[in-house]
């Protein structure tokens, strides 16, 4: 008798129950029997189960093939390796599509034949000590008009602002999108640049196949601007299901304070879970502009990521007041600061000083997320303005603790501002206090040496704004290794973000306008719309590209290459996750994972 093979594509596996589709009851599961399925070297058993929570999207690759992405779970263990199935429609077995095993890229191409493969179900099997695992909730292909390699989220107007963020809205595992936008311009709070708005700011939720879940108007008394209207997505209440939590205000004008709320939404349906007051802002000044109307949120949690907090904030340049709420949603503290020093436009958090509790980075502050107190100050030398850009990252090589690299804004011209890298307890590591006003900034691994990331600034000498958008005139690009000494940019970096477009590890240069170069300033790949920010919302190693087009459609861009990433699935990491949580809420968060040097 011959002995087993291995699994072939085609490889049809029957099971008593039924695998429904989209809209129809799922029970696949409901037998006890046990199917083997050919091995090179042993019998796969195959168990029914519950359903696994694993996400799973099927993208369009070509003509013959799919691209499948999928992410880990906590408590997937290393070696895991997994197999997909499909299902046609009238079909009574599940097929499957993948000839080996695929392992920790978390991303696999599988055979397209005809039509009917757009409208089959798919399901994901992990495969551990040849043992199969639980399906994945079962999904269809993106549909053929969304194109290649993305996803396509069509908003129902055009929009000129937009921002994007995503989670576990109803919490069956598969990540779901949320968008912020207006058909109005991004509205800066800066007396030389602020106008009115022309359209209120609406919240939109979507499944990842396009599909609109909710819309929430926040109304004409939240302006239509990111420092107005803070967003966050996360499980603030630990009930498995992500919340999407919000400053709203209840009355029509503007400048009605008493009507403001902190507003948490079901992410499953959109309505209304929890309305608490919003950040008060009594005794922080009288200046609408440089004060009352900056508003920030972050999310962050202590004892290791089990305990969630959500954060609100309000205050820059004069007095600034923070709320933690608990999962309870009641405040674990509040604090006032107003002694003259001044917040940020960045609110990250990140677990600096390794005990277990994330810390949050509030202006030139590292604050105990437990207490709200001062764990350290970062060095001001005669600094009198305010910090730009923070990014809490393991920036310099051979070294397992954060540093935090700053971009300030000084007032007074040069030797007023600059850039800083400090260490896990604040102490300047490195800094360039020869500048005036540092406006942009990141750090990131872009190039493949030296060692370490690269930390890029932009000093301005000012800019301006208004419905037409914002405009810099600038004065110098800042480009330096993680001990700070001046390296040549591979291209011009105004205007770009890092983000690892191929999942290599290395993250790519990606300006505003969707053109993409690599490490040697040579163009790899190009996009169409507006870049948003990149960041890994589907499972696998690479970062999607996602961009705004001028019809007003939300582009989620993939890879489509072939290469296997040597780098973990990102959205598995608890910090890329959680920064992922940020991107509609402040300036532009870049994700990084707590391994990523």
């Amino acid at each position: 008798m011959a002995g087993p093979r291995r699994p072939q594509t085609g490889l049809v596996v029957r099971l008593k129950g039924c695998l429904g589709l989209m809209g129809e009851d799922y029970c696949l599961g409901n037998t006890d029997e046990v199917y083997r399925l050919p091995h090179p070297e042993r019998n796969l058993t195959v168990s029914e189960g519950a359903v696994a929570p694993r996400r799973l999207v099927i993208l369009q690759h070509s003509p013959h093939a799919y691209l499948a992405c999928w992410s880990l779970l906590p408590d997937d263990p290393p070696g895991v390796a997994f197999h997909c199935y499909r299902r046609r429609l009238g079909e009574e077995t599940l097929t499957c599509v993948t000839p080996e095993p695929i392992g920790h890229a978390c991303r696999a191409f599988i055979p397209r034949t005809d039509d009917a493969d757009d409208l089959a179900a798919y399901v994901l099997r992990s495969v551990v000590g040849g043992r199969e695992g639980a399906p994945s909730e079962p999904v269809r292909p993106a549909p053929r008009w969304m194109g290649l390699h993305r996803i396509v989220l069509r908003l129902d107007q055009p929009a000129r602002f937009a921002r994007v963020s995503s989670g576990d809205l109803d919490g069956d595992g598969s990540i779901e999108f949320l968008v912020l936008h207006s058909p109005c311009p991004n509205v800066d709070p800066y007396r030389l640049m602020w106008f009115p708005s022309s359209h209120s700011l609406r919240l939109d939720a979507y499944r990842a196949d396009g599909t609109l879940l909710w819309r929430h108007d926040l109304g004409p008394g939240v302006e239509s601007g990111s420092w107005y209207a803070p967003v966050i997505v996360a499980d603030v209440d630990g009930d498995g299901r992500a919340e999407v939590c919000f400053r709203a205000n209840l009355s029509p004008d503007r400048l009605d304070y008493t009507h403001e709320r902190t507003r948490i939404l079901d992410g499953r349906t959109g309505q209304p879970k929890a309305d608490l007051p919003w950040v008060s802002a009594e005794g922080l000044g009288s200046d609408y502009n440089r004060t009352l109307s900056r508003n920030l949120m972050s999310f962050a949690s202590l004892d290791e990521g089990r305990t969630p907090v959500l954060v609100i904030a309000r205050g820059t340049y004069e007095g600034q007041r923070l709320i933690a709420l608990g999962p309870d949603l009641k405040p674990l503290w509040e604090r006032a600061i107003l002694d003259g020093t001044r917040g940020s436009h960045a609110f990250p958090a990140a677990d600096v000083n390794a005990d277990g509790d994330d810390e949050l980075l509030w202006g030139d502050r590292c604050l105990s997320l437990r207490t709200g107190e001062d764990l350290w100050v970062a060095e001001r030398a005669g600094f009198n303005g305010h910090t730009d850009i923070i990014v809490p990252a393991h920036v310099q090589p051979g070294r397992d603790d954060y540093q935090v690299y700053y971009c300030r804004e000084g007032w007074g011209g040069k030797g007023t501002g600059g850039v800083l890298l400090v260490d896990a307890r604040g102490k300047t590591v490195w800094a360039d206090w020869d500048r005036g006003h540092v406006d942009m900034g990141w750090a990131s691994r872009v190039l493949p040496e030296p060692a370490g990331m690269q930390c890029y600034a932009l000093e301005i000498e000012e800019k301006t704004g208004g419905p037409e958008g914002m405009k810099r005139v600038v004065n110098e690009v800042l480009f330096r290794d993680a001990f700070g000494s001046p390296l040549k940019p591979p291209v011009n970096l105004q205007y770009t973000l890092p983000i690892d477009v191929n999942g290599d590890g290395l993250r790519e240069i990606v300006s505003q306008d969707g053109q993409v170069w690599d490490w040697r300033g040579e163009p790899v790949s190009r996009y169409e719309g507006h870049v948003i920010h990149g960041a890994n919302h589907l499972g696998d190693a690479h970062e999607q590209v996602v961009t705004l087009t001028e019809t007003g459609e939300i582009h989620i861009n993939f890879w489509p290459g072939h290469n296997v990433s040597k780098v973990l699935p990102l959205r598995s990491d608890r910090q890329y996750a959680q920064d992922i949580s940020l991107l509609t809420a402040n300036y532009h968060t870049i994700p990084f994972s707590s391994t990523m040097h």
